[in-house]
């Protein structure tokens, strides 16, 4: 009987990960009904208002001669940053992402040269959401040619996350007891799937938007596959 019963846990736990995917629970006893294991999934889920911004932006530059593009590029970015920091954004909340030079060629009559391409990519952090949109329209009238994206996040994701969790690991709690009608159970084996993502959608950039109140609810959750004895 030990053997079978071990043979049957090892059998749950591989259906507990399948069913990770599947959405579904699942009681099973033993062949003689004395014991019985029950794999069951959690989640909770919270929207909450985003506190932090993450601009990402690039200048682009072109040249017939590779230097001139370069420097170019660079004395843009140095005019951004010089900017940016007059503004109040610290150097330590602008990060150079990537930086790459190359030639560009026309092919449709032939290979023909048309300059020398300087791209540098960046990120700025805002703390303040009402300035996401000065600073933007401040990087663009300082050079940056694109803005790439715009993120939203919480300064606190851990903590947040983390209460989420718990409601999770309480939702599969109270769908095992409902399962069993148990009062006492014991967990043998957890999976935790996290999930964090935005349900915001900040609209495209346009001189209408004049605060965070465009700003939509960050969803934070969470998920568990929970087995019980």
């Amino acid at each position: 009987m030990k053997k079978f019963l071990l043979s049957f846990l090892a059998v749950l736990v591989l259906f507990c990960g399948a069913m990770a995917n599947s959405q579904i629970t699942n009681l099973t006893f033993a062949e003689d009904n004395s014991s019985f294991s029950v794999c069951v999934i959690g989640e909770a889920s919270k929207d909450v208002k985003p506190d932090l911004a993450k601009i990402f932006a690039s200048i682009e530059t072109l040249d017939m001669d590779a230097k001139n593009s370069k420097n170019l590029n660079l004395d843009t970015f140095s005019e951004v940053v010089s900017a940016l920091t007059d503004f109040g954004i610290t150097e330590e909340d602008i990060v150079l992402e990537s930086y790459t030079a190359y030639p560009s060629y026309d092919y449709t009559a032939g290979k023909t040269l048309t300059g020398y391409y300087t791209l540098t990519s960046f990120s700025v952090d805002v703390v303040d959401l009402e300035n996401v949109k000065p600073l933007i329209d401040l990087m663009t009238e300082k050079g940056v040619t694109s803005i790439r994206s715009l993120n939203f996040e919480v300064s606190n994701l851990d903590e947040i996350y983390n209460e989420v969790l718990a409601e999770a690991l309480q939702n599969a709690e109270s769908k095992a007891k409902q399962l069993t009608k148990k009062t006492e159970l014991q967990i043998v084996d957890i999976n935790e799937e996290s999930q964090y993502y935005s349900t915001s959608l900040y609209k495209n950039y346009s001189d209408s938007l004049q605060s965070s109140q465009f700003i939509g609810d960050l969803t934070i959750k969470a998920k568990v596959v929970v087995k019980y004895i």
